[in-house]
């Protein structure tokens, strides 16, 4: 697929990045499902964004050592957008109690998990010259993808929250490009060949490690305001359904606009991109916690997702430059089970930081104590990134 046109690899952008961007429809109409079951716990309604996280975590590695030698990447594709309309787009009909879904987010998340090594299979697909590209330009869409459905999802959870279930019908869409426009990149049978050759790679290098670790951090910080913007606007007294999606759509916004020109901020910052994204999130957090304005908010959020998208794009970036070709999709997906295990348990880092926060009069409840511990966290990970940085300046030097 190296030598395709740019608009075929646009198209088949789409259906590798339209499920993961899909992945936060619901995030809008949290605050209205906790009224349409008030009877279940915020912790509980919260499952509905982070239980696909959950799938991802414990599913994604076992894909990954699989896809490309076992199953092609066609066969996962196309099963993981089946799998993810599927569950999408069940809530809609299948809503009797809250735990039908949950299930319906649990058959979701299994198709979702199938997406964990996009990344390698962007890489493999599009050739190792274009990934940075191809990699930005597939997160872009997907960040389109989640502008539009979170703003349409607020909107039409004003009406009813069923209806935001069905634009989950994306996924149906992703499907039918994977199964008539991917073709399966030789390199996957080269690669399987040297493995049997018995060719192996060292998977868990130094780097692997330190940025599986970083990844999980920077999930626990961002995934509050993705799961929990929508009780923060509420709280504040700045909005409904259709200004919390406002504010949900500002964080894929700024997440798209990274993506676009990931490519020039790679080639201008280098190993120092994460950083810059740490200080970009951690302006963001500080709009949003003293905003009076939905405005704010929206600002905020733009900050939070252009920042947190940099760390993103750049972490399997790295990851990808180090470690051999058969570990590539291994890697990838460790990296996003990383964000996916740090992503379920935002909830927990969420009471965790009211718990420790409580002490601070100007921390009034759990989500905005998660805001506060995020800038806090992230000023320890840009340190720490900092140091390796210079560490490997001096050892290139």
């Amino acid at each position: 697929m190296e030598n395709q046109a740019a608009w075929k690899k646009w198209i088949l952008s789409f259906g590798i990045f339209a499920c993961v961007g899909s992945t936060i429809f619901a995030s809008p109409i949290v605050q209205t499902l906790s009224e349409a079951y008030p009877d279940e716990s915020m912790t509980t309604i919260r499952l509905i964004t982070t239980i696909p996280s959950l799938m991802s975590f414990t599913l994604a590695l076992a894909f990954a050592s699989l896809v490309g030698k076992k199953i092609r990447y066609k066969t996962a594709l196309v099963a993981g957008s089946l799998l993810s309309f599927v569950g999408g787009v069940l809530p809609a009909f299948w809503n009797q109690s809250f735990g039908q879904i949950i299930v319906a987010r649990l058959i979701y998340g299994l198709g979702f998990s199938m997406f964990a090594s996009r990344n390698a299979v962007v890489a493999q697909s599009f050739g190792q010259k274009d990934a940075a590209l191809w990699m930005g330009r597939g997160t872009f869409l997907g960040n389109v993808i989640s502008i539009l459905g979170q703003l349409a999802s607020g909107r039409l959870g004003d009406i009813n929250w069923r209806y935001s279930f069905l634009l989950y019908f994306v996924c149906l869409g992703a499907m039918i490009v994977n199964l008539l426009l991917f073709r399966e990149p030789e390199k996957a049978a080269e690669q399987s060949k040297s493995e049997s050759a018995g060719q192996k790679e060292k998977l868990f290098t130094p780097i692997v490690v330190i940025f599986a670790l970083l990844s999980v951090c920077s999930a626990l910080c961002v995934y509050p305001y993705i799961s929990s913007i929508s009780n923060f606007v509420a709280a504040r007294g700045l909005g409904s359904a259709s200004q919390s999606s406002w504010a949900s759509a500002a964080f894929s916004l700024g997440g798209a606009a990274t993506a676009l020109l990931f490519g020039r901020f790679y080639r201008a910052l280098g190993r120092w991109t994460a950083n810059v994204g740490y200080v970009i999130v951690i302006l963001g957090y500080l709009c949003v916690l003293s905003a009076n304005h939905i405005a704010m908010v929206v600002l905020g959020g733009v900050l939070c997702g252009a920042g947190n998208n940099l760390t993103v794009l750049f972490i399997p970036k790295r990851v990808l430059e180090s470690v051999g070709p058969s570990r590539q999709a291994l890697a990838v997906a460790l990296m996003a089970g990383a964000i996916s295990f740090g992503s379920f348990f935002s909830s927990y880092f969420m009471v965790a930081a009211r718990r420790v926060g409580s002490f601070l009069p100007f921390l009034h409840n759990e989500v905005e104590a998660a805001f506060f511990a995020g800038i806090c966290l992230f000023l320890l990970m840009f340190a720490a990134l900092a140091v390796l940085n210079m560490r490997e300046s001096k050892k290139s030097a």
